[in-house]
Order: structure tokens, then sequence, then C-alpha cells
């Protein structure tokens, strides 16, 4: 599945690609626009987990490209039961920040999580200190419901902000 924007091509990830951000990841000085990620696994973990959630469909990861062809980045649905999910947006490069390409692409993925998954609800969970996410997701209607403990790292605590379809 392939959908473009205006300025973007949005399609589903391979494990190439991701392994692909890998070495983007690896090139960015550490900064304000990567201290939210979690702690990195193992190539072998994350390929069990890559075989366990997104090839069993438990997860869907499209991968945000320009039109050039460049990895921008990575958008995320899982966690999904019945009519609601959790989202996430990743842009790799801090060069990328501040383009509108997370407006853009988060803006068409939630209409195809509406229209072809028949979702009703997406809620996402950010850092509190990531302001420049959470005026992202503001402008793209998500509402403050609280604050929610990560079940994995007991030391993290993220907004979670929901949005109505």
């Amino acid at each position: 599945m392939k959908i473009n924007t205006e300025r973007l091509i949005l399609k589903k990830a391979s494990w190439e690609e991701i392994q692909d951000a890998k070495i983007i990841r690896t090139r960015i000085i550490p900064s304000e626009y990567n201290e939210y990620l979690e702690p990195e696994m193992t190539l072998e973990d994350e390929k069990k987990w890559w075989d366990n959630i997104v090839c069993s469909n438990k997860a869907i990861i499209f991968s945000i490209f320009s039109k050039d062809e460049i990895l921008l980045g990575f958008l995320k649905a899982f966690d999904i039961k019945n009519d609601i999910c959790e989202t996430g947006i990743e842009i790799l490069n801090h060069e990328n920040y501040s383009k509108g390409y997370g407006y853009e692409a988060f803006s068409i993925f939630l209409v195809f999580l509406k229209e072809k998954l028949n979702l009703k609800s997406s809620y996402v969970l950010i850092h509190p200190e990531n302001k420049r996410s959470i005026k992202l997701f503001e402008k793209l209607g998500f509402v403050f419901i609280g604050i929610e403990k990560d079940i994995e790292f007991d030391y993290m605590s993220f907004y979670k902000m929901q949005m109505l379809f």
C-alpha cells in the first residue's frame, strides 16, 4: 500500500527501512530532538518484535519518504483493539522538524485509520517535555486526557492525548 501527498510518500514499512533508520539515528548528535527515544533493543530483540508485532498485524508501521525518496520517519499504529489504537510518529532527523512533514503525514494516516481500519479513536503517549509533539497533536485535534505511567519503564510518565474520529 502506498499513499502520496503533495510532498510525501507513505508506504507500509519494511524491515530494511527500520534498519536504515537505525543507521540514520546513529548519525544524529544527541540533542533535545532525540532524548525521548526508548533504550535501544538488540538486533535480535528488534527482529523478534518485528516478527511478533508487525508481521502478525498487531501493529501497522508506515515509512514516510520525501518525494525524492529520502526516508524521513515513521507512522505507527499499535495496540489496535476494537475501535481504538495507540499511534505515534517519528521524524528521524531534526533537520526535518518544523517543516510540516509530521502534520501532513499524520493527517493522512488518521484518515487511513478511520476509513480503512474503521477505527473511531486514536491516542498518543507523549513525554511531558516534548512540547513540539504536544503542539503537533493539539493542532491535529487531539485533546489531553491525563497522565499515564509507562508499563515497561516505571520511571517514565506520559501525557495521554486522544482524538475521536
